[in-house]
């Protein structure tokens, strides 16, 4: 067995002890978003070294004289909002390998150019110092990049994209499509937001005469409203998040519909294990929906940005337009119109894991069973093609 150990920054896909805790204490254990565990869940399972687990204020010196390697399951840490000089900083004193993965650029589309500040320049030149290769969300990351002079880049999409390992998970997924008749039990993954509130009103329609979970992973208002703790919450709270998602039904019956329907996890195998029980998955938030495709539940990914979108590309993920969800809209039509080829996203994931694969192996590190039999596939595949 590989010996290294390894410093991981993030958590191991849940929360310990979470119901001793507030909710306030929960969203900063889970990065802000509880879709974070997502990856974190997927790289802690994929890698069998032994680990121990970091926040972002981590000790250089300890991580140092007491890891081999240090691994980062990032997420869409390239934001021009963002300062990431604090953490560039820590991983240049620790001064150890360094896997990353995951990373993304955030704005508003693909063809937007990003300028960072200072810290998350040094970020940037740090991890590109230490990383054999920055697996990065996408091609639109990975031109951002190069726009900084980063470019040992490796597109890898997202790591939550190999939890199954299920070598034709895609066409399952596509046949459980073509079989949807109706759409009884129905969870929505989606931001609810002053900039979509068109969108997602439009989907609180959808929930009529079904069994729905709407699960919040973000921001920490809507959390809150997932605990049901109405007690605790300020009532403008409710009326506001009550307007944005649901202003044609009365508010009595939207409380009853948020302590019915709201949800936040914090535990990615319990999350999972309930998502199996949904005929469909839908809306705005990519992890929550990749956790049911993962699951085996057929996902339907809207993207409104160029971190959701680069990552529907590159993973081929079933697609339905958010710019085409108007008031006259049904779920129906959505389904309908799905874009999703099993076959294209079962190739799509066995050369990404391969690539991924390599990149672990390349650090020093040990993958799990389920990665190297998925590399196989594609590694079968491409000997295959080459011997004509």
């Amino acid at each position: 067995m590989n010996s290294k150990k390894i410093a991981f920054i993030g958590r191991p896909g849940f929360i310990d002890n979470s119901y001793r805790k507030t909710v306030d204490e929960l969203f900063k254990e889970v990065g802000l978003n509880t879709g974070n565990l997502a990856f974190w869940y997927a790289m802690n399972q994929q890698l069998t070294n032994h680990k121990d687990y970091f926040g972002w204020t981590f000790d250089p010196v300890y991580v140092r004289e007491n890891y081999d390697v240090i691994v980062f399951p990032a997420a869409n840490q390239l934001n021009p909002d963002w300062d990431m000089g604090g953490l560039a900083d820590l991983i240049d004193k620790a001064d150890l390998p360094l896997l990353i993965c995951g990373l993304g650029a955030q704005a508003p589309d693909t063809s937007k150019k990003l300028n960072f500040n200072a810290g998350t320049k040094r970020f940037l030149k740090v991890i590109s110092e230490r990383a054999i290769s920055i697996g990065v969300r996408g091609n639109f990351t990975a031109q951002v990049l190069a726009e900084n002079n980063v470019n040992n880049v490796q597109v890898l999409g997202c790591p939550s994209n190999f939890i199954n390992s299920s070598k034709d998970l895609g066409q399952r997924l596509q046949q459980r499509f073509s079989n949807i008749d109706n759409v009884d039990n129905l969870s929505l993954n989606i931001d609810i937001t002053e900039k979509l509130a068109e969108k997602v009103r439009v989907m609180f329609h959808w929930t009529y005469g079904r069994n729905v979970e709407i699960v919040n992973q973000a921001p920490l208002d809507l959390v809150k409203v997932s605990h049901h703790e109405f007690n605790k919450l300020d009532s403008n709270l409710i009326k506001r998040v009550h307007n944005l998602f649901a202003p044609s039904v009365s508010l009595p019956y939207f409380k009853k519909m948020l302590k019915a329907n709201f949800k936040s996890y914090y535990n990615v195998n319990e999350w999972m294990h309930q998502l199996q029980q949904y005929d469909l998955s839908l809306g705005t938030r990519l992890h929550g929906n990749m956790l049911a495709l993962q699951s085996g539940t057929p996902s339907i990914f809207m993207a409104h940005d160029s971190r959701t979108q680069e990552l529907a590309d590159v993973m081929a993920l079933p697609t339905f337009p958010l710019a085409k969800i108007n008031r006259a809209t049904t779920l129906e039509d959505v389904v309908g119109g799905v874009e999703f080829d099993g076959i294209k996203f079962d190739k799509s994931r066995q050369n990404l894991c391969s690539k991924y694969l390599k990149l672990i192996n390349d650090t020093g590190l040990s993958a799990s069973e389920g990665i190297v039999e998925l590399s196989k596939e594609f590694e079968k595949n491409w000997l295959s093609s080459l011997r004509g």
